[in-house]
């Protein structure tokens, strides 16, 4: 379900420009907030999960919340800011999935390779939207938007196979 709010939210701000920036950063923001929180709370409770996943999972669920929580609790800072703030979470989404997908050997392995190259991918989007900040705010934010797509398309094959972690 919140893969298919994730890829839903994403596509919303691609496919509709006159949103304000604001407005597309919180987005982005309350999305990375939710699936942030799921991560911790699946740290808690998924126990068949590796030591060093969960681990994973729990601290940048953590960081993801936390930075999310700092772009909507404060959403006057600068947009640049705000933009960044959110690329970091993305970034530790990647990580956290490439991370998960090496570590969980009793994963299927095509599921593995999903979280791996997915996580490959979200890493990467959030990698260029940080190293070109001056790309300007719709290119950031196509290059977000397509980072959540791929967390969100990950949520949804992973749950409707079984193999989500």
């Amino acid at each position: 379900m919140i893969g298919l709010v994730i890829v839903a939210v994403s596509l919303w701000i691609v496919l509709d420009p006159s949103l304000a920036q604001r407005t597309i950063v919180l987005t982005i923001a309350i999305a990375l907030a939710v699936v942030g929180f799921v991560r911790i709370i699946k740290t808690i409770f998924m126990k068949r999960l590796d030591t060093r996943a969960r681990i994973t999972k729990g601290t940048v669920g953590v960081l993801a919340t936390v930075l999310s929580m700092g772009v909507i609790l404060f959403p006057d800072l600068a947009i640049t800011f705000l933009v960044t703030m959110v690329t970091f979470a993305i970034m530790l989404m990647g990580m956290s999935r490439i991370v998960v997908g090496h570590l969980e050997k009793g994963m299927a392995t095509w599921a593995r390779a999903l979280y791996i190259g997915g996580g490959i991918i979200a890493f990467s989007f959030g990698f260029l939207a940080a190293v070109f900040p001056g790309l300007g705010f719709y290119t950031l934010i196509l290059l977000l938007s397509a980072a959540m797509i791929t967390v969100g398309i990950i949520r949804i094959v992973s749950g409707i196979t079984g193999e989500l972690r």
